[in-house]
């Protein structure tokens, strides 16, 4: 049985839970102490090493991001104003106006 946010509660198949809410039905099941149980000895485990990865893969493209100044020869900009300031340097350089 799941208690939803807007307070309705429902019956889902644990199989749905797994594929749908994998972290949160891991995080259950570890604060319940039902991670030793058959259906979620290997699972947890599994699914919370997999979050520890992608957590670690998202913050290594963010400091790999703010050192690339250029991708393909293309300058990035760090903000909206750094935006702005390549394509008023760009449209100098192509020699286009509006």
């Amino acid at each position: 049985m799941v208690s939803w946010k807007d307070g309705s509660t429902s019956y889902i198949p644990l199989r749905e839970m797994k594929n749908s809410y994998p972290v949160e039905t891991a995080e259950y099941a570890i604060s319940n102490q039902i991670n030793t149980k058959p259906p979620f000895i290997w699972w947890v485990p599994y699914v919370l090493r997999k979050r520890e990865r992608l957590i670690s893969k998202v913050e290594k493209g963010k400091t790999q991001y703010w050192h690339h100044t250029h991708k393909y020869g293309i300058e990035l900009p760090k903000s909206a104003s750094e935006a702005l300031e390549i394509d008023r340097k760009t449209e100098l350089h192509s020699g286009m106006t509006q």
